[in-house]
């Protein structure tokens, strides 16, 4: 979880013995329910698996500029890779 989420945001209980961890990104954004004794075991609350697999297979569109020289004439060209 920790390799996905750099921003957090958590709410505490109001005796301070459970804590919701909300992972904003930059990865897929997710809930997990940790207890204050031992933050590292927790439950998942929220994966956002659909969304997960929807960014999986989105094609991410990139595209770059070129310069094509015929002889003496230059033309600039936009690609989409």
């Amino acid at each position: 979880m920790k390799e996905q989420c750099t921003y957090f945001g958590a709410s505490f209980s109001p005796m301070n013995q459970h804590f919701l961890l909300h992972c904003k990104g930059p990865g897929v954004p997710m809930v997990s329910l940790h207890s204050t004794d031992n933050p590292a075991k927790y439950f998942i609350l929220e994966s956002n698996s659909m969304l997960k697999e929807a960014i999986l297979k989105k094609m991410i569109v990139k595209s770059e500029i070129k310069m094509l020289h015929i002889d003496d004439y230059g033309k600039v060209l936009c690609m989409l890779c």
